[in-house]
């Protein structure tokens, strides 16, 4: 289970990533998690101890990468190559924002901790980005987080497909609500 809001998870499940390719800045459970659902991920990761860890975890589909600087390395990345990125990562978030701003990536970010990062929100907002913040509860954690998602006003309509792919766990749903019929 990934590290972070629950809220974000629900709607996150509800939507078609199969034919996007995530880049993911901090490799870990949603490391795992991710990699069932997009057509491919690249993830970087700093730490040594959890880059060989995930080595013997993640499926082909996933390239893991280690890294000193996720700064340094997407800059030898083609952003362009990716639908969604992820900002998850132990470095400063700040600078990654302003990385992904000045190279104009087009397309959705994922960002957790977000209430923690208002600088780098900032930064995205000032290129376009729009945040739609998911607060909740994170797995293992009692206190409430934000995971935001940031979404160019373009995008808004195939980021948000109400064509649901599923529904959360735990929902309440009938389809046969008669409240809802004309």
């Amino acid at each position: 289970i990934p590290l972070l809001t629950n809220s974000f998870l629900n709607w996150f499940e509800t939507q078609s990533w199969s034919e996007k390719n995530l880049l993911e800045l901090g490799s870990g459970s949603s490391t795992l998690y991710f990699s069932k659902f997009f057509r491919s991920l690249t993830s970087l990761e700093t730490n040594q101890d959890w880059y060989s860890k995930m080595l013997n975890e993640i499926p082909e589909t996933v390239n893991l990468k280690k890294t000193d600087s996720i700064l340094r390395s997407i800059k030898d990345e083609n952003i362009d190559d990716y639908d969604v990125v992820l900002i998850d990562s132990a470095e400063n978030r700040a600078k990654i924002a302003r990385f992904l701003a000045n190279n104009k990536f087009k397309g959705i970010i994922f960002f957790d901790n977000s209430e923690w990062y208002r600088n780098g929100i900032r930064i995205l907002e000032s290129v376009g980005y729009y945040e739609i913040p998911f607060f909740g509860i994170k797995p293992t954690e009692d206190w409430v987080s934000c995971t935001s998602i940031l979404v160019r006003n373009t995008d808004l309509a195939k980021s948000f497909n109400s064509d649901w792919q599923k529904i959360p766990k735990f929902a309440s749903y009938n389809s046969s609500n008669s409240w809802d019929l004309e």
